[in-house]
């Protein structure tokens, strides 16, 4: 038996039908079955009966995905994964709606996993021992890029003073501000009114609109820019980087301290390997990612560091676009 907890809310799009990043279904919703399938290769340690097992996902990193989407993304998996093996353990989603919640699930012995943003966990200052990232050609990490048109005057973040910077709407770009909030502030207390910031929904539309001369700049992923490029190759001769982030993890997925040796052996062994399967390969294409990596907290230096000057820097621990500022 399979269920999700949360309240439904209407239809909008199956997950497989947006390019939108769907953080939850990889980090999370997949990985519970996941671990219905490494449970049923590697028995209960104590041999009782049917385990449930519970996995939080916290609202920051799933973003503006609907229940409905995660029950969608989370029946993709789970058919998959019926169609090969035979699941005799119940698995359950609870999504965190509050930083209240999600720091009593983090305490609360019976969460096997969490998945959240990469800032939560360090917020709450936990200590996994592994940490699981989506991997996409070939990276875990991925920088920002700031783009301006090709022939603009501007060369640094400090030319767009008194202009508006294009951001998506993913939780991707979590870090976006805090990255942004460095480079103008130089060493110096950051002013948050330099520059206003404006989202997007999707990255195609953040680089298309400085593509046409509509925005005086944006922000996306390396890999979002590359995508557009390698759609449009125009783009690279009408758009300009005039600055690229550090390399950053925006989100992670992790098994809790409760999870058994036995057991945590084989989730990890069974959540490395799932680009190995036919139905492994078939969820993770579509959700836009090749494999998953097991790292160490090591994994995330850049992105700490990155934090740690913003903070320095005077820069807020969360640094929000104002909501309601969506085009």
């Amino acid at each position: 038996m399979i269920r999700l907890w949360g309240k439904e809310e209407a239809p909008r799009r199956a997950c497989g039908a947006t390019r939108r990043p769907l953080a939850c279904a990889v980090w999370g919703l997949s990985l519970l079955a996941v671990a219905m399938s490494a449970r049923t290769e590697d028995s209960s340690p104590s041999g009782a009966g049917a385990h449930v097992f519970r996995i939080g996902l916290s609202r920051r990193s799933i973003g503006d995905l609907k229940r409905n989407d995660a029950q969608a993304a989370f029946r993709i998996w789970a058919r998959a994964i019926l169609s090969e093996k035979t699941i005799a353990n119940e698995a359950e989603a609870l999504i965190l709606d509050t930083p209240e919640a999600l720091r009593a699930a983090a305490i609360d012995p019976s969460f096997d996993g969490l998945a959240t943003s990469t800032t939560e966990m360090l917020e709450l200052g936990l200590q996994p021992e592994s940490l699981f990232f989506t991997v996409r050609n070939g990276r875990y990490a991925q920088p920002y890029v700031l783009l301006v048109p090709q022939g603009s005057a501007v060369q640094t973040v400090a030319d767009l003073a008194g202009q508006e910077i294009l951001i998506p709407a993913s939780p991707k770009m979590e870090l976006v501000r805090h990255w942004l909030g460095i480079l103008m502030s130089d060493g110096n207390p950051a002013d948050p009114l330099a520059v206003s910031y404006a989202q997007v929904p999707t990255a195609s539309k953040a680089v298309l609109r400085v593509f046409f001369r509509q925005a005086a700049a944006s922000v996306v992923t390396a890999p979002a820019l590359e995508l557009a490029i390698e759609l449009n190759p125009q783009i690279s001769k009408q758009v300009r980087v005039i600055s690229v982030s550090p390399d950053v993890v925006t989100g992670v997925f992790f098994l809790t301290h409760r999870v058994p040796a036995p057991l945590r052996a084989a989730l990890e062994r069974t959540i490395a390997t799932l680009h190995e399967t036919p139905a492994g390969r078939q969820v993770l294409t579509v959700f836009q990612a090749d494999r998953m990596e097991k790292h160490d907290l090591n994994a995330l230096a850049s992105t700490k560091a990155l934090l740690e000057q913003a903070r320095s820097n005077g820069i807020p621990e969360r640094a929000p676009i104002p909501e309601g500022n969506t085009r």
